[in-house]
């Protein structure tokens, strides 16, 4: 019998090179894997193309505030404007985070960063 040891950190890619600012992708709050818990603390988002675009990181804290990393400037978000940009178009929304199927949604993500937990 072989044991599978899974990862602390659960590295998920959302999209390719191909971006359309009209698609809002569900991003669950949390997930499992073969009964294994994640819950998500950051976010990777790609405005443009790999070629020619720019990234900036969402970042869930200790203390449950979110922080964006974007080049030399670090700042408070709240959970509701993950990938707002000044010309984006899309409105990003949070279901109530007291269900367990709660999740964000929006259209900039690349990359989802899930931590283990029990």
């Amino acid at each position: 019998m072989s044991h599978v040891d899974f990862p602390q950190i659960l590295i998920l890619q959302l999209r390719t090179i191909q971006h359309d600012n009209n698609l809002q992708v569900r991003i669950p709050a949390q997930t499992e894997v073969f009964f294994i818990k994640y819950k998500l603390y950051a976010i990777i988002n790609l405005y443009g193309t790999l070629d020619d675009g720019h990234y900036n990181t969402n970042i869930k804290s200790d203390n449950q505030n979110w922080y964006r990393y974007d080049d030399s400037h670090v700042f408070q978000i709240p959970d509701t404007m993950f990938s707002e940009r000044p010309n984006a178009s899309s409105v990003n929304k949070k279901l109530p985070s007291s269900s367990p199927d709660s999740c964000y949604s929006y259209s900039y993500a690349y990359l989802l960063l899930y931590k283990k937990w029990d």
